[in-house]
């Protein structure tokens, strides 16, 4: 029998083999008496129907599509959903629809609930049933394979099948706000919103239309002409933020990186949150993210610059010591590394993650310009 004609046969379920143990064993040792006789009779039979009747599970014909969330948070749990379609006449039973790994991948690479049950499932029918996958690191989470199993009409054996439903889910990194984050931002929101307009430039002479409140009566006696006072030209707040790509050594190296990518995102987050422009970067000059690095940066505004952060910090991996990416050299910016200030000096700030504590603050914040 060939391999392929191997995979489409039923195989004996829990229940299945015990039921052949005990057909076995009544064959074997033959005890006297036309009970023993009777039960080998019937077991023989039932296995045989089961097996038949399994066989002609419409489970070749089902339809399955499978539904997931475009990204998610780490830490966090995946809600998927199958739908599957039934468009046979005859009725399907015990279907569990159980997701596998990618092909090459190790078999920890999906955690938490990864099948879904459908007791019954008729002709013609269609049905729903959620999951909920566990997403424990920050990146791009792939699905392989989702496998189906249908078992017989009494759960004596089962028929599976393979269908090839590949998908990703990108998994963000969870902004970290450790203590005194929130002083920070406040501190740099407001290093932000220095204005360098003067009177003289929020003062215009009177246009008709102009409300009476706006008159600056002091001033337009001493000018002899009637003058309003404007409201100064809204200033656009701009930070620039790089994530140090480097690892550092030691036995928790990796641990602190994901902590450092974490507290960029806070951080980021909490600036976008206040409304500040975002540009953001890394130091990397070779490895994954050199594109990301030597890219012109992306400005970020808003609740849609917040999902582009997190989808950029989700890619992020560690490189080798690199310098800060061309654009940022006279930004002036906000740089997050695990591995140290070296090499760094001289820029806005550069928040280092200690060892087994919390982040050290830049020494002196300056304005943008």
């Amino acid at each position: 029998i060939h391999r392929p004609l191997m995979r489409r046969l039923p195989v004996p379920a829990p229940a299945g083999s015990i039921a052949l143990v005990t057909a076995a064993s009544l064959a074997l040792f033959r005890p006297p008496g036309q009970l023993a006789d009777l039960l080998f009779a019937g077991l023989a039979a039932l296995l045989c129907v089961d097996f038949a009747l399994c066989l002609r599970s419409p489970l070749g014909a089902l339809r399955v599509r499978r539904r997931l969330p475009r990204c998610a948070a780490r830490g966090e749990s995946i809600r998927a959903v199958h739908e599957v379609h039934n468009p046979s006449p005859r009725l399907l039973r015990g279907l569990r629809a159980q997701e596998e790994p990618p092909p090459g991948s190790s078999p920890l690479a999906l955690s938490g609930q990864t099948a879904s049950e459908f007791p019954a499932l008729p002709g013609g029918a269609r049905a729903a049933a959620g999951l909920h996958l566990f997403a424990g690191r920050r990146g791009p989470l792939r699905l392989g394979p989702l496998r189906l199993t249908a078992e017989g009409p009494f759960a004596l054996f089962a028929r599976s099948r393979t269908i090839d439903l590949p998908a990703e889910v990108l998994v963000h990194p969870r902004p970290r706000t450790p203590p005194g984050l929130d002083g920070l931002v406040r501190e740099l929101s407001r290093a932000l919103e220095s204005s360098p307009c003067g009177e003289w430039e929020r003062v215009r002479e009177y246009r008709p239309g102009d409300p009476l409140r706006s008159v600056r009566w002091r001033l337009s006696a001493r000018r002899g002409a009637p003058v309003v006072t404007t409201a100064p030209p809204p200033t656009r707040r701009r930070c620039a933020l790089v994530l140090d790509l480097r690892q550092g050594l030691g036995a928790s190296a990796r641990t602190r990186f994901e902590r450092a990518v974490a507290l960029a995102a806070g951080l980021g987050v909490a600036l976008l949150e206040r409304g500040v422009e975002l540009r953001f970067g890394t130091t990397a000059a070779a490895g994954s993210s050199a594109a990301l690095a030597s890219r012109p940066p992306e400005r970020l505004r808003g609740r849609a610059g917040r999902d582009r952060l997190l989808s950029l910090l989700a890619l992020v991996s560690p490189a080798p010591a690199g310098a800060l990416p061309p654009w940022a050299e006279g930004a002036a910016p906000l740089v997050v590394s695990a591995a140290g200030s070296e090499g760094l000096a001289g820029r806005w700030g550069v928040l280092v993650l200690a060892p087994r504590g919390p982040a050290q603050p830049p020494p002196v914040l300056r304005s943008a310009r």
